[in-house]
């Protein structure tokens, strides 16, 4: 029975620490991506391009954070 208290304690505080960790995650990529957004509109708004090797730098960091 105790072993089985401890356990289900341990279960527990494990999934608070994986809903945490998600949370935590998403906001970040959340804040990520509105950055991304803010520079990619002043960059528009000025008529200037982004060149190919910053979008592409950009754009591999969005799909690392999605990961």
């Amino acid at each position: 029975q105790l072993i089985e208290e401890r356990f289900a304690h341990v279960r527990a505080a494990a999934e608070n620490e994986r809903a945490q960790t998600a949370q935590s995650l998403r906001m970040a990529f959340s804040e990520a991506t509105d950055e991304i957004n803010r520079l990619f509109s002043e960059t528009q708004k000025k008529n200037t391009w982004v060149n190919k090797k910053e979008k592409h730098h950009l754009m591999l960091f969005i799909i690392i954070m999605k990961s």
